[in-house]
């Protein structure tokens, strides 16, 4: 018995050392309702997948489902391992809009444990109807620099079904606090948020500043980036120059996101 754990713990060490890492499949159940009504949703597609590169171990996980569609009661069971940070799920449904690209704290964020010693865990999903969501900013008058929408980690759904069109007014300090995160918080929506001053005056919004090129004196909402992992987005309402440099100062080489920088300009500690 000592030398078969022995030679597992040997070949569990030469796995390692040619890029394989070690998963721990378990059984997922998958629960997927409408955001609104709270009734289950048949026939979503779920799909699993780990985004990495030369990592032998995803081979040892290939066993048991990685994808599928949900039951009569919204659900199915995936063998995956849900504590990996590199496991990708994308769900989708006729008529709904799609959560794609789902992956670390996204995924973390709605687990739960079966029970205290259980295997399994649960994996609930709530999905709006179409169409997308959209909103308006209101800025105080005359403000310029960063504009932070922070999306609420719970999600509060709209008080009217169906409603898809919301207005928030930002802080004098250019922080706005959105409350249905879960319709507005979505990949692609960078460009759904329109901006105007109190005054009326409306704010064009660009997604990319490095792709635009405005008259020189130009102001705009600036998209800059997501910080997934703080559930904001950061703008700058300014000039393409003060949106170039916010870019510049947050991304640097354009690969490693500078998260003290994100501090200074959130004010954030």
């Amino acid at each position: 018995m000592k030398s078969r754990a022995i030679l597992f713990l040997i070949a569990m060490l030469l796995l390692h050392s040619v890029g394989c890492t070690t998963y721990f499949n378990q059984p997922v159940t998958v629960s997927i309702r409408d955001a609104e009504t709270k009734q289950p949703i048949q026939g979503a597609a779920v799909r699993s997948s780990y985004m990495t590169m030369l990592d032998l171990g995803v081979a040892f996980a290939a066993w048991g489902a990685k994808d599928g569609i949900t039951d009569n009661d919204g659900q199915l069971i995936l063998f995956i391992d849900p504590n990996k940070d590199c496991l990708n799920i994308d769900v989708s449904a006729k008529g709904y809009q799609a959560k794609q690209n789902m992956w670390g704290m996204r995924i973390q964020e709605r687990l739960s444990s079966q029970g205290r010693f259980a295997w399994g865990k649960d994996f609930a999903l709530d999905l709006y109807k179409d169409p997308e969501a959209s909103m308006d900013v209101i800025i105080p008058n005359g403000y310029r620099g960063p504009v932070l929408l922070d999306f609420d980690r719970v999600d509060t759904p709209p008080a009217t079904i169906g409603q898809r069109h919301f207005v928030y007014e930002a802080s004098p300090q250019g922080h706005v606090a959105i409350q249905q995160s879960g319709l507005l918080e979505a990949v692609g929506g960078f460009t759904r948020v329109h901006a105007r001053f109190k005054d009326g005056t409306e704010v064009q919004t660009i997604e990319d500043p490095f792709q635009y090129n405005p008259p020189e004196k130009t102001i705009a909402l600036w998209f800059i980036t997501p910080v997934w992992e703080h559930h904001t987005w950061v703008y700058i309402l300014g000039t393409k120059a003060e949106a170039e440099a916010a870019k510049q100062m947050l991304w640097g080489d354009g690969n490693h996101f500078d998260e003290l920088a994100f501090k200074r300009i959130s004010g954030r500690r």
